[in-house]
């Protein structure tokens, strides 16, 4: 995850050095930009949530995935903390998003919080239900558009084990 945010900080470096001109730095607002451009930034479930473990979530491929091969992993990471998203939503929200500016927010779900079993038989999480709908009710009470991602490769491991993954026909 170390390593996620030193590219990220490289990026923005980057970016910034762009807008620099002649050694003068090059003012960039909103009004540059089209009335309907929607400034925002996204997450992925596994990379941000963390909280792999606790209120009824099971395990998904990329647990299993990190758990049997973590030299694999750059730094040798999992999505266990991650960036605690799952806690530290509601600040993050204000305190990042909202300060920041952004219009919009993506997000995945990870549907091995919400279906731990991988199917509504198997049972629904519904602490998991709960998590998504008040982040999501979180980011419009604070002015930023929710943009859902359904599928972002957080299979449950369960769905995997029985159907033998994402391409198989039986899924």
């Amino acid at each position: 995850m170390e390593t996620q945010q030193s590219v990220l900080l490289i990026l923005l470096s980057v970016a910034y050095l762009l807008t620099c001109i002649d050694g003068q730095q090059a003012e960039i607002s909103r009004n540059d930009f089209p009335d309907h451009f929607i400034f925002g930034t996204s997450s992925a479930a596994y990379q941000y949530e963390g909280a792999t473990d606790i209120d009824g979530r099971k395990p998904s491929i990329w647990d299993t995935f990190t758990e049997e091969h973590p030299e694999k992993i750059a730094d040798g990471s999992s999505g266990k903390v991650a960036q605690d998203f799952y806690n530290l939503y509601k600040s993050d929200i204000v305190d990042r998003l909202k300060v920041v500016g952004f219009d919009s927010f993506r997000l995945s779900i990870s549907w091995s919080r919400v279906l731990p079993y991988g199917t509504i038989a198997g049972g629904v999480n519904h602490k998991g239900v709960r998590f998504y709908k008040s982040l999501i009710k979180t980011l419009i009470d604070n002015g930023i558009e929710p943009i859902v991602t359904i599928y972002h490769w957080d299979l449950p491991q369960a769905l995997h084990d029985k159907y033998g993954g994402f391409l198989s026909p039986k899924f």
